[in-house]
């Protein structure tokens, strides 16, 4: 099915203000400089790492007062942008790459009659085509605003970007980010709610032994004492907290509950109280944790540092095995090669062995007839009322899981070992417990169908998850960068411009911490072309082979019933469209920005530009790039100003909504943005 979109709308303020969801979510911050906040900030103690940062969102009550500080952008008032965007539309519903029918080839006539490239994607993507030309001229004031701005398509972009987010993390709370979207009660005059869907970065405070002092590494630190992280942090990607650090919902330890909530999390408000489960924040399964533990000896567990001292606390979850007898001592001192298990004398009737800890490699000894995604994330969920009966707890990992195979007939395997690739599992772990569930999330594969019979108890409905996990689950990133590395040739629909190759994509590059880099694929939510609602979503654009403007781009959905959809679209080929590259040249060539990066870059000190994020709203492009600085020795970021690129125009602000407003409201903009206009000299 082929559509025409007609490039003739504008994005108005009003359109932003419908939208609003999006830019409320635009990513400020990434991974990296959030970790080393968090190194510097929360790690509090050497023992504590945050292994990772990772994209998600939660429904979070925030209070109203809270949100003027700073979670919108309020309503921008724009004339109008000119805006039109062509956009091929291919529906992905599964994910095949690369079937061939051949009747006959005959090289030397080129007859291409064998080529049939409407199945060519049917080991790991299979598409319908569905065009629709996306043209990003018009952006008017409206698109930007309460229609346009609802919790539906322009969340804060991630300002606070993961990579970014790491590095703040580590050095405030040292705890592994997970973005993940929340949602906080508006501070406009919107539909009436008490709650805001928020995309928020969450890193998990774990422990690595090999970080404990080399004099304190002795046999019952190591398996009686150093036993489990401690929280996690929650912070927005949209936000900025005091000094230009990250804005956190949740962080610390045992500050912020009041009496009763003896460590406790720190959370800002009630109302994150209220919506995020804090109760049980303790990690015994999780990234580090490679080392075996035994919990309830007569040597209590370190739990948290208190000021200059240590709290203490003993396991009461169901993990483990009991070595309740003499001979369970033996046969797992003997598997584990550890006879200190034997002559220790710190063992009650009641300790346990807990072993295996290490998510990965749990879940790959469990299951090893399936692949892993390299990325698992955290998940913070209150299931206790969907499944009575376990230990209440409220961390859990999710891992995506995939069938694979190499035997796919005419698969176009790629730089693959396999040319078959589905999601067709996802895997639960309860951080306290251990507990492994998996669950099927694609019934129809012919692989997975056949270990359920193979196994019949062992695989679930993915029914059966609980619902406030369910809501969690996302577009799973190593499958998204398979599909979308084939579709920079498996785009090609036509059988003499596919045998030729003549229409090749490629993946951009931007320039981060000052080096060119691959733009990798990003989550933020916002709302689809022709979709009534926001939803979260992966993103990634492309650009020709030899060129560097931008040709389309990439959204896997992960959202109700539009989960595990891609959909693909392309700009016409007629009209330039800036690619990140183009866009990063136009930043640094300009003299008045550029003169000011290079200021920032004296004196021991750093500017860093953030991922260049490329946001779609209504039928235009904004192109928004956060700017950091840090110091040479001490790597703290921070969040210094804010680069917009919309159409002829370059706006550098201290914040997103300053940037916005000389855009959209310049009759009204009273701030001290730079406001530069486009010279398109030299561009790449």
């Amino acid at each position: 099915e082929v559509e025409t979109f007609n490039p003739q709308g504008n994005l108005t303020s009003t359109d932003l203000e419908k939208n609003h969801l999006t830019i409320d979510n635009i990513p400020l911050w990434d991974t990296r400089p959030l970790l080393q906040s968090n190194r510097q900030l929360q790690q509090l103690r050497l023992y504590y790492k945050f292994p990772d940062a990772n994209v998600d969102r939660y429904t979070i009550k925030v209070n109203p007062n809270q949100l003027k500080a700073g979670l919108n952008v309020g309503r921008l008032k724009v004339d109008r942008l000119k805006a039109g965007l062509n956009v091929d539309r291919l529906n992905v519903d599964r994910l095949n790459v690369g079937k061939l029918k051949v009747d006959r080839l005959n090289v030397a006539r080129l007859n291409l009659d064998w080529l049939n490239v409407d199945w060519l994607n049917v080991g790991k993507l299979k598409v319908e085509s569905s065009k629709n030309p996306f043209q990003p001229n018009n952006l008017k004031p409206a698109n930007l605003q309460p229609s346009n701005f609802q919790p539906n398509n322009l969340q804060p972009a991630n300002l606070q970007q993961t990579n970014l987010q790491q590095t703040n993390l580590q050095q405030t709370n040292l705890q592994p980010a997970n973005l993940q979207a929340a949602n906080l009660q508006p501070s406009t005059p919107r539909k009436p709610s008490n709650t805001h869907k928020q995309q928020v970065l969450i890193a998990a405070r774990e422990l690595d032994y090999d970080s404990v002092p080399e004099q304190a590494q002795t046999w019952v630190n190591q398996h009686l004492v150093y036993t489990h992280g401690y929280g996690f942090t929650l912070s927005a990607v949209n936000q900025v907290g005091e000094g230009g650090l990250p804005y956190y919902f949740i962080k610390d330890i045992g500050s912020g509950g009041g009496e009763g909530f003896k460590g406790s999390l720190y959370t800002s408000s009630p109302e994150i109280r209220d919506s995020i489960p804090i109760g049980q924040p303790r990690i015994y399964y999780g990234e580090l944790t490679n080392n075996y533990i035994m919990t309830s000896t007569k040597t209590q567990e370190l739990d948290y540092p208190s000021g200059d001292d240590n709290v203490y606390n003993t396991y009461d979850g169901t993990g483990g095995v009991a070595l309740n007898s003499f001979w369970r001592r033996l046969v797992f001192a003997q598997y584990l090669k550890d006879w200190q298990m034997v002559l220790t004398g710190n063992f009650t009737p009641k300790t346990r062995l807990l072993f295996r800890r290490n998510i990965r490699q749990r879940i790959q000894a469990i299951a090893p007839f399936l692949r892993y995604d390299a990325d698992p994330y955290l998940v913070i969920a209150n299931i206790s009322q969907a499944e009575s009966g376990v230990t209440k707890n409220y961390l859990y990992w999710i891992v995506d899981g995939y069938t694979t195979s190499d035997r796919y007939p005419y698969a176009d395997p790629g730089d693959n070992q396999f040319n078959y690739i589905r999601n067709s599992v996802k895997v639960v772990i309860d951080a306290y417990n251990g507990d492994v569930s998996f669950y099927i999330a694609d019934p129809k594969d012919p692989i997975i169908q056949t270990w359920s019979k193979i196994f019949p108890n062992f695989f679930k409905s993915l029914d059966a998850m609980p619902t406030n996990l369910r809501t969690h689950l996302r577009y799973p990133i190593d499958l998204f960068n398979i599909q979308s590395e084939r579709l920079l040739s498996y785009h090609m629909t036509d059988p003499q411009v596919f045998y030729n190759q003549e229409d090749l994509w490629r993946i951009p590059q931007e320039i981060y911490a000052g080096k060119s880099q691959p733009v990798e694929p990003y989550y933020i939510i916002m709302k689809l072309p022709k979709e009534k609602s926001e939803e979260f979503i992966l993103l990634h654009p492309y650009t020709p082979t030899g060129r560097n403007n931008l040709i389309g781009w990439l959204a896997g959905r992960s959202d109700g019933d539009q989960y595990g959809k891609l959909l693909l679209y392309q700009f016409p080929k007629q009209q330039l469209i800036y690619g990140p590259e183009q866009i990063e040249a136009l930043i640094n060539q300009d003299p008045v920005i550029s003169q000011q990066i290079s200021l920032w870059n004296q004196k021991g000190s750093i500017a860093v530009q953030g991922n260049l994020l490329v946001i779609p709203i209504e039928q235009s492009l904004l192109y928004v790039e956060p700017l950091y600085l840090e110091a040479e020795q001490n790597s703290l970021p921070t969040l210094v100003r804010v680069i917009v690129v919309y159409q002829n125009q370059i706006i550098m602000a201290q914040n997103l909504k300053e940037a916005l407003d000389a855009i959209f409201n310049p009759e009204q903009n009273k701030t001290s943005a730079i406001i530069r206009p486009v010279e398109e000299t030299a561009l790449p």
